[in-house]
């Protein structure tokens, strides 16, 4: 749903409770996130004398991408937060930037949830693999006894070298 920016009056809120919907084109550059089956938002929007607020309730059914092996997977998310929609970044207002006349409720929840997520999106039961097709994981330890263990045939000649000679 979008909203005209000067549909929102002070002491006016306006009062949401929309079920949101997502084109794919929305999960181009919103990794992890692969899809959003459902998501419905709750809540009001009020204007203050620089910007807007938004006092919001989300809940979703995200399709989420494993950060180990980049398997979907499928998570529930509710949010409840408070925050500022800005026009533009300043020094004052925390929250998110809504540049235009018109505000996307649909955007504005990617962004919300997306943010809220972890660095490291994890599936259930999920474990770090220890190899696969060109790579295999070491623990440090692993690491240095290699290093201490390896042996190239090809510097054999330069042992007896003395560059003083």
């Amino acid at each position: 749903m979008i909203i005209k920016r000067s549909s929102i009056l002070p002491n006016q809120p306006t009062l949401l409770d929309e079920d949101e919907a997502f084109s794919s084109s929305y999960f181009e550059d919103s990794y992890p996130i692969k899809d959003i089956l459902s998501c419905h938002l709750k809540g009001q929007i009020a204007k203050t004398k620089t910007y807007l607020v938004a006092d919001l309730s989300i809940e979703a059914k995200v399709v989420l991408l494993d950060s180990y092996t980049n398997e979907p997977f499928t998570q529930k998310v509710k949010l409840e937060e408070t925050v500022d929609l800005l026009e533009q970044e300043d020094e004052e207002g925390e929250g998110y930037i809504v540049e235009g006349n018109e505000i996307d409720l649909s955007e504005l929840c990617l962004k919300m949830i997306r943010t809220s997520l972890p660095i490291k999106v994890l599936k259930p039961g999920s474990k770090l693999p220890k190899s696969g097709q060109g790579f295999r994981v070491l623990s440090e330890e692993e690491v240095q006894k290699e290093k201490a263990d390896s042996y190239n045939p090809a510097f054999d000649a330069l042992k007896d070298y003395d560059p003083e000679k």
